[in-house]
């Protein structure tokens, strides 16, 4: 695998409010990065981003506004993209979860 950008997860979704359920969360984990539009992934959408999943498919969250483009013109090409954790940072609420984008 080849790391094509490092960024970090934005949110904690539907597993955030429980903390056992990112029990399982350590750095090294590989999580889904399926894009998502109103149609699809697809170029013409205006309204995209990047969910991460965790490898139940249950949404984690998203990455950031700033570093999805450059994740959908993978995925939009076809590349296989996966983020792997690199960190887990405490923060005051909760952790930051520091991601890889891992292409190949």
């Amino acid at each position: 695998m080849t790391v094509a950008d490092m960024t970090y997860l934005l949110g904690i979704g539907e597993l955030g409010d429980d903390a056992t359920s990112l029990a399982w969360l350590r750095v090294g984990s590989s999580l889904a990065l399926p894009c998502q539009t109103h149609s699809g992934c697809d170029a013409r959408a205006t309204r995209r981003h990047v969910e991460v999943q965790a490898p139940d498919g249950r949404l984690l969250g998203r990455l950031p506004p700033d570093d999805a483009p450059s994740v959908w013109e993978l995925l939009d090409a076809g590349v296989p993209a996966t983020a792997r954790v690199t960190a887990l940072v405490p923060t005051f609420r909760r952790q930051r979860v520091q991601l890889a984008i891992e292409i190949g």
